[in-house]
């Protein structure tokens, strides 16, 4: 994927909208939640882009997701009891998120876990020290999501407006020494270094075509240190975003990744030139062109 941002005007949103109208739809038939059906009204979302930022997320071209950022908290954040004590009191100033939404049919992919990485990094770039929002709490799935990323959940509090009613709301909150522990972990993971016996991986393709699933057998001493990436070949963490690997690990960016989703470590005891562990991959692998 090549995946971007593009802030968008209030005339701009009319396609954003139709992403939230469809995502709403969506949560309500698949799910049986009803807090996004009807969808935010399309003139208050036009008033988002006047006073905050709300971003297109653009695969090349093509629209896939969107989501609301501002250092101003939203009101009834101070007007409803108990919800401003709840964030942590290190966190200001703050980044606060609204409206995170992917096209139901792209969801799953790593679009949403992609955006939030990119929020992340405008936290960064603004000098803000946390990222705070909330999620409707019925939606278990996408709560385990956030929990998944590393966000801490705050608080609970009741939200009620004329459109949806009484709806339960969580508080999740992120503070910037967090993700910035988990970006530097990620680009200094451990490279394993090649065995003796073996200067270069060999790969077993587990399908045809011009993609496969390999199975990456590098004959290496696990998280034995820093070791090069010498391979040519190329593959896919995301099935259409590529990097590199080589010695049995995978890399993005040319920078070495462990415990990634595509990664999976499988252990086994070798025997004689072939002695090591066999390092199972399940990627997209192409040649590079």
């Amino acid at each position: 994927m090549n995946l971007h941002i593009l802030k968008v005007g209030p005339d701009e949103v009319e396609p954003l909208h139709e992403m939230l109208r469809r995502c709403g739809q969506d949560m309500k038939t698949r799910l049986v939640l009803g807090h996004w059906d009807p969808p935010y009204p399309l003139h208050l979302f036009r008033k988002s882009a006047e006073e905050r930022d709300v971003y297109a997320v653009l695969d090349g071209d093509q629209l896939i997701a969107t989501f609301t950022i501002g250092t101003d908290e939203p009101s009834y954040y101070r007007t409803i009891p108990g919800v401003w004590e709840s964030w942590d009191v290190s966190g200001e100033p703050a980044l606060y998120l609204n409206r995170l939404a992917v096209f139901p049919e792209l969801q799953g992919q790593g679009i949403g876990t992609w955006c939030m990485q990119t929020i992340e990094q405008i936290v960064l770039a603004r000098g803000c020290e946390a990222v705070r929002f909330d999620a409707y709490d019925k939606h278990l799935q996408l709560l385990k999501f956030y929990d998944k990323l590393g966000y801490h959940r705050r608080g609970t509090f009741i939200f009620t407006t004329k459109l949806y009613g009484e709806t339960g709301m969580v508080c999740f909150e992120k503070l910037k020494h967090e993700f910035v522990a988990a970006r530097t972990a990620r680009a200094t993971a451990r490279v394993p270094t090649p065995h003796p016996h073996h200067s270069r991986p060999y790969y077993k393709r587990a399908w045809g075509g011009d993609s496969c699933v390999v199975i990456v057998r590098a004959g290496v001493a696990d998280d034995a240190g820093p070791g090069p990436l010498r391979s040519p070949w190329r593959f896919s963490l995301c099935r259409r975003s590529y990097a590199g690997f080589g010695d049995g690990l995978l890399a993005a960016g040319g920078v070495a990744w462990r415990n990634s989703e595509s990664y999976i470590p499988k252990p086994t005891c070798g025997r004689g030139g072939d002695a090591g562990n066999e390092l199972g991959a399940r990627v997209f692998l192409t040649m590079p062109g």
